[in-house]
């Protein structure tokens, strides 16, 4: 099997807000859920970035090369492959 390409990634986030507005202002297509929705799915192209609340907070300790703000504590791929 050989992977060709990551469909999509899904990212959790604490402020759905935020997050969607981010992808948006990168020209992501919103095309399911929104800031109050407790998952959405942005489009570029032919790939996707998923996004699902977080409702917990994270007890990590947050990564100094991130954004202010930005907390990753969960991350899923989709691949695409062939045999």
């Amino acid at each position: 099997m050989s992977i060709e390409s990551i469909n999509a990634i899904t990212l959790a986030t604490q402020d759905m807000r935020r997050a969607v507005a981010f992808y948006q202002a990168l020209q992501f297509e919103l095309i399911y859920g929104g800031a109050e929705s407790s998952f959405s799915s942005l489009r570029a192209g032919i790939r996707f970035v998923n996004l699902t609340r977080e409702r917990q907070a994270s007890r990590r300790t947050p990564n100094p090369e991130m954004p202010s703000g930005v907390n990753v504590t969960s991350i899923s791929l989709t691949l695409m492959a062939t045999s």
